[in-house]
């Protein structure tokens, strides 16, 4: 992994920086892992159960968790704003979780307004590293998850000051965060650490160290 390298949690693309950044980059349960000399996430998005293929896909995601590129299982996870139903969203949901503790992989979350059935769920199954992608809550929501060992991750919202997680974040111990690109492209990931460290007025080589703790702990590319 290296030392003191800026850590992407989450990402759609293939990262350009890999001397010194190591990044988590998703791919679609359905797909085939790109390359043989990056760390990937694979897991079924709530917005793909529409298309179909749920057993083949599952089938297949249990296939790619078993490689070594494989860091994370997600993004999965619950969405109140879609049209899929919520019953079926959460039997997908917990298929994963299952499927990450049979691998002991973290967990990479997309959750829509489903943040008291995450919790449910949590109390559920409260093993392994589960990662809320893409938070932007407040510092009540923030702590709930926390208390239920949830780690919280920040992007691009953090330029915006309209945005919760750019006051909540002030209340959330480093020790739970992560920081990541999403699927966007106007901020990099030593940007989004940068704003990060301002916004918790930090040195941001300090902020990058805990950080790669943070993974450390958690992330390996050795199958248990």
């Amino acid at each position: 992994m290296g030392q003191q390298r800026f850590i992407n949690i989450h990402t759609h693309h293939n990262p350009y920086d890999k001397q010194e950044v190591t990044a988590i980059r998703n791919v679609h349960a359905s797909d085939p892992l790109p390359d043989n000399n990056s760390l990937f996430s694979s897991g079924l998005h709530p917005w793909k159960i529409k298309e179909g293929h749920i057993v083949e896909k599952l089938d297949h995601l249990n296939i790619l968790a078993k490689q070594q590129q494989i860091a994370a299982i997600g993004e999965c996870g619950l969405d109140k704003a879609i049209d899929t139903p919520f019953e079926i969203q959460l039997q997908i949901f917990e298929k994963q979780i299952e499927l990450a503790k049979t691998y002991k992989l973290p967990l990479i979350i997309h959750c829509v307004r489903a943040y008291s059935e995450i919790l449910a769920m949590r109390k559920k199954h409260p093993e392994g590293c589960w990662i809320i992608h893409g938070f932007d809550g407040n510092e009540v929501l923030a702590k709930q998850l926390i208390s239920k060992a949830i780690h919280l991750s920040a992007g691009a919202a953090l330029f915006n000051p309209k945005n919760k997680i750019s006051h909540s974040i002030q209340h959330i111990p480093v020790s739970w965060l992560f920081f990541e690109t999403d699927d966007q492209h106007t901020y990099s990931i030593h940007e989004i650490y940068k704003q990060a460290s301002k916004l918790l007025g930090l040195n941001t080589e300090d902020l990058k160290a805990q950080i790669f703790r943070n993974f450390a702990a958690y992330f390996s590319n050795e199958k248990k």
